[in-house]
């Protein structure tokens, strides 16, 4: 994050299982944001490329994208997100799911 004077990490950023992680995506929501690309591990929780960040701590989403994710999108109270995988949750998702966090 850019402060206007200097940069700092998100968090403890996201890590990958094989020495680096790739973001993909990001987008902002509220206080935080969420990101989505090839990781395992977002500030220390695993998350499944896939995470969100609430402006203090990290979280999983559920059990996330079983391969990469290029782009977020929120829609009222759902976040969609595209890309190559799978699975999303560990249910079929051809490339597309939603995640509503409203309810």
């Amino acid at each position: 994050a850019w402060d206007g004077a200097a940069w700092s990490d998100v968090g403890g950023g996201v890590t990958g299982s094989q020495g680096f992680a790739i973001v993909s995506s990001v987008q902002a929501y509220g206080d935080g944001l969420f990101v989505t690309g090839a990781f395992d591990a977002a500030g220390g929780v695993a998350a499944a490329n896939l995470a969100w960040f609430d402006g203090a701590a990290w979280h999983a989403l559920g059990d996330g994208l079983n391969d990469l994710a290029e782009s977020l999108v929120v829609v009222d109270d759902v976040l969609f997100v595209g890309g190559p995988f799978t699975v999303a949750g560990g249910r079929p998702a051809s490339g597309l799911a939603a995640w509503d966090f409203g309810n």
